[in-house]
């Protein structure tokens, strides 16, 4: 009987299997690129064994040469870096279709999703995912926390902010706490809180640019825009389903520093519900044998034009307060790579700063002020994911090789 993806859901430690990438939201894809999976099995040295053992006594073509060694060293190689803890299969056919499927363990993939070392985890599930079969609720409490990370990150770094650091403040912004001190008076000049309006549009890029921003594959300007717009494109109502709860639950916690600007509810509601509707349908479509996805049929759909065409009408956008208590509250829940990063980035923006050609400024000389760099400003958080996803997608190039050493050359 042919290999479907399907089949992984039935070998012991198996917990979910998720499909991701192009063939999910784009017809064409669907027809003509590589599906991609990713299983998720039990954590610990021993199941990671017991699966790739159990795995490759059924599908042995599944594996390349250096693989075929031993499956003890196939597990070792899947949790041998932190950061990118993934064993792939590659080109194996499947139903006449070429199929990828990467075996990750749950106790790395937790770790993954909530401290983000890298954005090979991470942005793979801010993205259109579609599982094979149920997902467990502790699984899926991880995958929405991710989310919501994903969510306050692309907010912040929407905001714009005009505050300023007296001269008192300029030795406390290179101690170990300097966080702790972003409220005090003689730290920032805090302005008059601004609201700013952001569509969720926006928000969607960004989120959506988290994981391109920086990717060797989109190291061009054109190939980042485009890569970024493809996504939206084809998985809007998708990420409308997603997200647009996740703002609401912030809404809930913000201290009013966030709001729905929804004039016309009925529409949103509206929106829910075909969101919902496309969503089911890809999912089923993906749940049949997997190698499903967002067909023509679901895009010529009724329920595709009208959320369209009530997605564009309504223009769906929050309002967010420039308030620097909850931005640094916000900032401060953050995965930790992510808040080291962006301080470290922050702090190097400072030193230049404070370069000699600076402090003799006519605007410090009058004033004993500065324009201060915060962790949280777009620019500095757009370069600490630019260089988070370099680093990620080199890793997970050169991670790459095994699962194709062999079969690149002997595939016809």
């Amino acid at each position: 009987m042919a290999f479907k993806p399907n089949d992984l859901n039935y070998i012991k430690n198996t917990i979910s299997i998720f499909k991701y990438g192009s063939t999910l939201r784009c017809p064409k894809a669907l027809k003509y690129r590589m599906h991609d999976f990713l299983v998720i099995i039990n954590g610990g040295d021993d199941p990671a064994i017991e699966w790739h053992y159990e795995s490759f006594r059924k599908w042995p073509e599944h594996y390349t040469i250096l693989s075929k060694l031993s499956t003890n060293k196939i597990a070792r190689l899947q949790r041998l870096i932190y950061s990118c803890p993934i064993f792939y299969n590659s080109l194996i056919n499947s139903e006449n279709k070429l199929i990828k499927y990467g075996v990750v363990s749950y106790d790395q993939f937790e770790k993954n999703l909530i401290h983000w070392p890298s954005s090979f985890l991470p942005g793979r599930f801010h993205k259109v995912i579609c599982p094979l079969s149920n997902i467990p609720l502790q699984l899926l409490n991880i995958i929405n926390l991710n989310r919501m990370q994903a969510l306050k990150l692309s907010i912040l770094s929407l905001l714009k902010y005009d505050y300023s650091i007296s001269s008192e403040g300029i030795k406390l912004l290179f101690s170990d706490n300097s966080l702790k001190y972003l409220d005090k008076n003689y730290f920032l000049d805090e302005r008059p809180n601004d609201t700013y309006e952001i569509s969720l549009n926006n928000i969607l890029e960004k989120i959506i640019s988290i994981s391109y921003y920086g990717d060797i594959r989109c190291l061009t300007n054109d190939a980042y825009k485009k890569a970024v717009t493809k996504e939206l494109e084809g998985s809007l109502p998708y990420l409308f389903s997603v997200y647009f709860p996740l703002i609401v639950e912030l809404s809930k916690i913000s201290s009013g520093n966030l709001n729905l600007n929804s004039p016309n509810l009925s529409s949103i509601d509206k929106l829910k519900d075909l969101a919902k509707s496309i969503t089911s349908a890809l999912e089923n479509e993906v749940t049949k044998d997997g190698l499903g996805g967002m067909n023509t049929k679901i895009k010529e759909s009724k329920e595709w034009f009208e959320f369209h065409r009530i997605y564009n009408d309504t223009n769906p956008s929050i309002m967010c307060n420039n308030n620097p208590v909850w931005i640094k509250k916000t900032f401060e829940s953050l995965p930790d790579n992510i808040i080291s990063l962006c301080c470290k980035k922050a702090a190097a923006r400072r030193l230049r700063m404070l370069s000699p050609l600076k402090l003799l400024s006519k605007n410090y000389i009058q004033t004993s002020r500065l324009d201060a760099t915060l962790p949280w400003e777009g620019d500095v958080i757009a370069n600490c994911i630019y260089y988070w996803n370099l680093r990620s997608s080199i890793i997970g190039l050169l991670l790459g090789i095994p699962s194709n050493i062999g079969k690149l050359v002997s595939y016809n």
